[in-house]
C-alpha cells in the first residue's frame, strides 16, 4: 500500500479534474481562483502544484481550488484505491476512513470516544438540520405538482410528509439551542410554520430567511 502526501494528493486530482472541464487550462482555473478572491494561484503555482514542486497547499487554497473546480474538498484529498492519504509520517489513513474522519463519524484512529463524540455534534446536528429541511422541500414540492395536476388527495399526503420532516427540522433546531450551539437560518415560511403551530420550544431562538417563493401549503 503506498503512502502519499496531502499536496501530492490534491495535485493529481486538480490536474485530473481540469482535464475533465474540457481541458481547461491552468490559466482558466487561475483566473477562476482570482476571481473568488485568490489571486495569488496564479498559472505558475498552478503548474508548480501539478508538476511536484509545490509542496504545501494551504486549508484556503484547497478549498478555493475544490470550488474553483466545482467539487468537493473531501475529493481533493482522496487517494487512488489502495493508497493512504500520509498526513505526517506516523499518521497514515485510508480513504474510507479519511472520509469518514472528514464527514465527522468517525476519528482518524481508532474508536469514536466520548470526547469526539462531543467535539462533532454540532456538524453532525447542522447536517441534520439541512437534510431534513431538503427532504421538506422535496415534499413541499411534490405537493405542489400533484396539486398542478388535480391530485388532491396525493397533495395532501405530501403536506403531511413535509410537516413531518419540519416537526423532525423543529426538534434538532431545539436541541441545538437547548445546547448553547448556534442554529442554521431557515426557509422563513417554514419558521413561521413551526411557531403558529407550535412544533418548536424555542420560537425566539429560529433563524429565518426569505427564499425567492417562500409560502406556506396546507
Amino acid at each position: 500500500m503506498e503512502q502519499v502526501t496531502p499536496t501530492a494528493v490534491i495535485s493529481k486530482r486538480v490536474r485530473e479534474l481540469r482535464e475533465r472541464r474540457g481541458g481547461m487550462s491552468a490559466q482558466a482555473l487561475a483566473d477562476r481562483c482570482a476571481e473568488l478572491g485568490m489571486p495569488s494561484l496564479k498559472r505558475q503555482a498552478i503548474a508548480n502544484l501539478e508538476t511536484g514542486r509545490r509542496a504545501m497547499v494551504t486549508v484556503e487554497e484547497l478549498l478555493v481550488l475544490a470550488h474553483a473546480l466545482d467539487t468537493s474538498p473531501v475529493t481533493l484529498l482522496m487517494p487512488d484505491p489502495g493508497d493512504e492519504l500520509a498526513v505526517t509520517p506516523e499518521l497514515s489513513i485510508d480513504p474510507r476512513r479519511l472520509v469518514l474522519w472528514l464527514a465527522g463519524e468517525r476519528p482518524a484512529e481508532g474508536l469514536p470516544t466520548v470526547r469526539f463524540e462531543r467535539s462533532v455534534v454540532r456538524a453532525r446536528w447542522h447536517r441534520a438540520a439541512y437534510d431534513a429541511e431538503q427532504r421538506a422541500n422535496q415534499a413541499d414540492r411534490s405537493a405542489r405538482l400533484a396539486r398542478k395536476d388535480g391530485e388532491e388527495q396525493e397533495a395532501d399526503e405530501y403536506l403531511q410528509e413535509r410537516d413531518r420532516h419540519l416537526q423532525e427540522l423543529a426538534g434538532i433546531l431545539d436541541a441545538m439551542l437547548e445546547a448553547g450551539s448556534d442554529v442554521p437560518a431557515i426557509n422563513a415560511g417554514y419558521a413561521r410554520m413551526m411557531i403558529r403551530r407550535r412544533w418548536t420550544r424555542h420560537p425566539d431562538g429560529i433563524r429565518a430567511v426569505e427564499l425567492p417563493g417562500d409560502g406556506e401549503q396546507g
